[in-house]
């Protein structure tokens, strides 16, 4: 693993080697006001090097994620997405899940990436300093590996989780370019399918992200038997977060509705930056809400990320403390040579 820590050259690892930007694409970066704005500048000037038509509109911060965005995303903004190709989404809370996100989506015109809070030195290492093609052919062992339907997973931390589910496959693919129109996702964080409606047990977060994104001194803890039963934990952070689980399900806590695994050698906790964060190797960015395919479920969810996890799947350790550890002997020689 090389440490590159130049800018010039994750710009061109996303633009070049992962979004697959061509001459003449439109290529539109969205910001608010909270945006670290060196990294909007050095992807201004990558598109341009690239004889891209690059344009970036800097909005207000929104006042939630997904659906919620909706009624502060202007319509100048709105123009501009709409003749996108290349969509470079850097709000946070982002507008995957919005209205103007939904009607890009359908249309299928547009390679949508969400960035969400990354500044200049997190997206130097997640984009600069991992090689793609080793972190890529690590996910795929891993899919492979997850893909047993119907397998008993268990899930733990040294904080406290504990909860079993049973395997299905995942909801969302994550190829190692982006050929077609589309959404697409920061690498480094392999999704764990799971039958949601299975899910029973305690998962402990030692981070959560609701309107804004908080490193918690104090966990927040969820009792989960198929739907959330609980959400507990001291302090304001708890309560936000019990709140935003609310909003996103109208009524009700609703139920898990995505796991992953953190697969990232370079990430780090930092406590700043969410998606970088939940990459680390072995955390868990966990979903909650409602899922996508029911009335209201999209989106526009709150997040909460277990760290440092251990994971079986029907009683064999595969991850240990964020280390794959077993399973096929492919896949732990591919993570091996990942992080080495």
């Amino acid at each position: 693993m090389k440490i590159r820590n130049s800018v010039a050259h994750a710009v061109e690892v996303l633009l070049g080697d992962f979004l697959c930007v061509g001459g003449q694409e439109r290529v539109v970066i969205t910001a608010d006001m909270t945006s670290d704005m060196r990294l909007v500048q050095a992807l201004l000037e990558g598109a341009y090097c690239r004889a891209a038509e690059a344009t970036a509109v800097v909005i207000p911060k929104l006042p939630s994620q997904g659906a919620g965005a909706d009624v502060a995303i202007t319509a100048a903004c709105r123009g501009a997405i709409g003749a996108a190709d290349v969509w470079i989404d850097m709000t946070f809370p982002y507008m995957a899940g919005s209205g103007p996100h939904d009607a890009v989506m359908h249309e299928k015109k547009a390679r949508y990436l969400l960035l969400g809070d990354a500044g200049l030195e997190s997206f130097t290492r997640l984009f600069g300093d991992a090689d793609l093609d080793l972190y890529f052919a690590a996910q795929a062992e891993f899919d492979k590996t997850f893909g047993r339907k119907g397998a008993r997973c268990r899930i733990t931390c040294p904080r406290g989780s504990d909860f079993t589910f049973e395997l299905s496959k995942p909801i969302f693919e994550k190829p190692r370019r982006a050929l077609n129109p589309g959404m697409y996702t920061i690498p480094g964080a392999c999704s764990i399918g799971a039958d949601t409606k299975t899910i029973k047990g305690r998962i402990v977060l030692g981070a959560v992200f609701h309107q804004v994104y908080e490193l918690l001194q104090q966990p927040v803890v969820v009792e989960v038997d198929g739907a959330i039963k609980s959400i507990t934990g001291a302090g304001a952070a708890a309560i936000k977060f019990e709140r935003a689980v609310r909003r996103a399900t109208g009524s009700g806590q609703g139920m898990i509705i995505h796991l992953t695994n953190g697969l990232h050698p370079t990430a780090q906790v930092t406590g700043k930056c969410f998606n970088e964060d939940m990459r680390a190797l072995g955390n868990n960015a966990v979903g909650f809400g409602l899922p996508w395919w029911e009335p209201g479920g999209g989106e526009n969810h709150p997040d909460g990320v277990v760290m440092g996890q251990s994971v079986w799947i029907d009683n064999e350790l595969i991850v240990e403390n964020g280390r794959i550890v077993g399973g096929p002997e492919e896949l732990v020689r591919k993570a091996d040579a990942l992080v080495a």
